[in-house]
């Protein structure tokens, strides 16, 4: 099955900071990262394991966004979430990658496909990509990565690794 996936900051960091971003290129097989969110993902300099990490990544292209058409505008994200949403509209065939729940939100009031970093190490699990979801949860949660405990909860039990909340 093709994952086609659009990518915005927080989990390309998330997954930066813990060492999982070689996992994507076994997940989808095509990536696509918005101008505005490489140059977030950018922001803090090059020794940050994000902006490293996504230079070497297969099957990744940056794209343009020529417009926020209003009815993403009107959520008044920020410039990367605006731009994987816009994008998406356009594209269709892509299920977007977004933490922030204000841009969930937005998405799926747009119907859009939506994941996000749990899902990724949730797929990664389940697809035998990594041996257990935990010590990555974990790791998220020690990198500074903010989830309602049942949140963290439902995606190992989804992993097989726990009881549903």
């Amino acid at each position: 099955m093709a994952r086609r996936w659009l990518l915005n900051a927080s989990p390309i960091i998330a997954l930066g900071r813990i060492g999982a971003l070689p996992l994507l290129p076994g997940l989808a097989t095509e990536m696509v990262v918005p101008e505005a969110v490489r140059r977030e993902v950018e922001a803090p300099g090059a020794r940050d394991p994000a902006f490293v990490d996504l230079q070497s990544i297969e099957r990744l292209r940056i794209v343009r966004v020529a417009r926020i058409p209003e009815p993403v505008a009107g959520w008044a994200l920020g410039a990367g979430e605006s731009e994987v949403i816009a994008w998406a509209i356009e594209h269709p065939a892509f299920e977007v990658v977004l933490d922030d729940l204000a841009a969930r939100n937005c998405a799926q009031a747009l119907r859009l496909p939506v994941r996000g970093t749990l899902g990724i190490l949730v797929l990664a699990r389940r697809s035998g990509l990594v041996p257990a979801l935990r010590p990555l949860v974990e790791a998220l949660v020690g990198a500074g990565f903010r989830a309602h405990p049942d949140v963290l909860r439902r995606a190992l039990a989804l992993a097989g690794e726990g009881e549903a909340a």
